[in-house]
């Protein structure tokens, strides 16, 4: 480990406490975002991926929902309730798109993508429930907040 990475690590830590921020807090936070919202920008990246491809043979309403899937996770850098809430409808407007006028489940699970869009909107809501901040910004606004108090004292 370098001086500097060491000086930036103390920096952080010394910043937690001046922000009133607990370790466990910032090890839970930084958790989360590391196992669950990490993997599902991932598989958003890959659903909106699939949708060009998907929508450059055969444009269809239900593609509507695979390319709103990477902007629903990058929502949660202002707020992990929008997105888990955008998610959600992502995959209601899926399975109605898809199914009108009889909906029924019984093809969901044939489709990858849908599978795929189903895990994003459980990984959303799984960091929406597990982070202790309200979103990726807040996270690290209190972080650099409490570094300047502690820089400053």
């Amino acid at each position: 480990m370098k001086i500097s990475e060491a000086v930036a690590a103390s920096d952080i830590l010394s910043g937690m406490s001046a922000a009133g921020m607990s370790r466990s807090k910032f090890v839970r936070a930084v958790i989360a975002y590391l196992v669950l919202w990490l993997p599902s920008l991932a598989v958003a990246g890959l659903i909106f991926l699939a949708a060009l491809v998907a929508v450059w043979s055969a444009p269809t309403w239900s593609a509507v929902s695979f390319f709103l899937a990477l902007p629903a996770v990058l929502l949660e850098l202002k707020s992990f309730r929008a997105s888990a809430g955008v998610a959600i409808l992502l995959v209601v407007w899926d399975v109605v798109s898809t199914t009108w006028p009889h909906i029924q489940l019984s093809g969901f699970f044939s489709s990858l993508t849908d599978v795929l869009l189903l895990v994003v909107a459980v990984l959303t809501v799984l960091v929406a429930i597990t982070s202790p901040f309200r979103s990726l910004v807040a996270f690290v606004q209190q972080i650099r907040g409490g570094a300047r108090r502690a820089g400053a004292v």
